[in-house]
């Protein structure tokens, strides 16, 4: 079995569970997705070109650029590594490849013990431990020379199991078998700060065509900024901001001095969808001055209304 890339979890965006679905989905979380927004824009239109190529393939595409490029019409380079790198899609190796970098990890073992305790006179061969469903092939190494073993049951990937363990029960003066074990990094938790900068900055140059100044006083209102509103909704706070069309904020230039000064604010805007201007707050206190001006008039004819009704 070749090398081959997956996306992982691709079922969060097929919308159909049988293969060579018609279309697939496309969340708009996405947008809030911190290692998305910071890729270049080909490398965006590069990643939903290959998960509607991995929707046609059964999530299993050729390790080659060259050949994924030609298939999704990119007119650009893929930059394969970089989607790897930032766990969009992920390479599968070989299960002959695993099984041969662990084979050749456990002899160079056993041959620094052996070197340690003498030469024995015999020798059990080792016995390689791999999941029921595995296919693959080895060298069996004895002090009677070398023999090519195929284990032809059917095969799948290495699904849900760490590194190939090598058992030697069978030989009592073989030290006991050792399971290598693999450091799970925990994925670092994003910064609401950084979220709302790039959310800011994306929305910023799509209005100006030009990116906006950043340096330690724009750092520390960011941070106020991100103490003020819920954190998870300081990003889509910033991006709404820039599509306000205030016309302070626009006099302004839509700084973040602004969006830090009307926080609050702004979130209640974006949460009710509705943009209050200096036009619109100019007609609600015009309103208002009438209705107070009338108010007493108002209730001296509803006064004299009731004593009219009370004869």
């Amino acid at each position: 079995m070749v090398d081959y890339l997956m996306v992982p979890n691709l079922e969060k965006w097929q919308h159909y569970k049988d293969r060579f679905p018609p279309w697939i989905k496309l969340h708009r979380d996405l947008l809030n997705d911190y290692q998305f927004g910071c890729l270049q824009d080909a490398s965006k239109a590069h990643l939903i070109a290959i998960w509607l190529l991995a929707s046609q393939m059964d999530n299993k595409i050729p390790y080659d650029s060259n050949w994924i490029s030609n298939k999704i019409n990119a007119t650009s380079k893929v930059d394969i590594k970089l989607l790897i790198d930032n766990g969009f899609i992920v390479l599968v190796q070989s299960a002959s490849e695993m099984l041969a970098d662990c084979k050749q990890s456990a002899m160079r073992e056993r041959e620094g013990e052996r070197e340690g305790k003498g030469e024995r006179e015999t020798q059990e061969p080792s016995t390689v431990v791999l999941p029921s469903s595995a296919k693959y092939s080895y060298t069996e190494v004895t002090p009677n020379g070398t023999h090519d073993i195929d284990h032809n049951e059917n095969v799948g990937l290495f699904e849900n199991a760490e590194h190939p363990v090598f058992d030697d029960s069978e030989n009592p003066e073989s030290p006991s078998p050792k399971k290598i074990k693999t450091k799970k990094i925990k994925p670092e938790e994003p910064n609401p700060a950084t979220e709302a900068w790039a959310a800011y900055s994306r929305e910023y140059f799509s209005r100006y065509h030009t990116e906006p100044v950043r340096n330690a006083k724009i750092n520390a209102q960011l941070r106020q900024f991100v103490k003020r509103v819920p954190q998870n909704e300081a990003a889509l706070i910033a991006a709404y901001y820039l599509h306000h069309e205030n016309y302070f904020y626009v006099q302004k230039g839509h700084s973040i001095g602004l969006l830090l000064a009307d926080a609050e604010k702004l979130r209640t805007e974006w949460a009710t969808n509705t943009k209050i201007t200096s036009g619109t707050a100019r007609q609600r206190d015009r309103t208002q001055t009438i209705a107070n001006a009338f108010a007493p008039l108002i209730a001296e004819a509803r006064k004299q209304e009731a004593e009219k009704n009370g004869k």
